[in-house]
């Protein structure tokens, strides 16, 4: 059985969420956000997925992913703004070439969009 299965899952995950460890902490947000969103949770998923901001090392894998989440989920109910501002941030947070790249595409389809209007 998969841990995001487990009746316990999202208690476990916060618990890990409030680990001093970033690296756990920054792996557990991202899984606790993945599984409110297969619960179609997203307001849930939103909060959890924002406190990947400030947690772990800025390039961490899971901290990178749950800011594109954050971005998307924001994208997906209409928050622009706030949706620029989360791909900004992964931006701002990594020289990785797929992550700039990915999220720089979103900013400006959203600033075309926003032009458009």
């Amino acid at each position: 059985m998969q841990l995001n299965q487990h009746p316990d899952a999202i208690e476990l995950y916060a618990t890990l969420i409030r680990t001093p460890d970033g690296a756990i902490a920054s792996e557990a947000i991202y899984h606790l956000g993945m599984l409110y969103l297969q619960q179609n949770q997203v307001d849930e998923a939103e909060s959890i997925f924002s406190q990947s901001i400030g947690v772990g090392e800025s390039a961490d894998y899971y901290r990178l992913s749950s800011l594109a989440q954050l971005a998307a989920i924001y994208e997906n109910i209409g928050k622009d703004s706030k949706a620029v501002s989360a791909y900004q941030l992964l931006v701002n947070s990594t020289s990785e070439e797929r992550w700039v790249v990915a999220a720089e595409e979103r900013i400006q389809a959203l600033t075309d969009l926003k032009a458009a209007k």
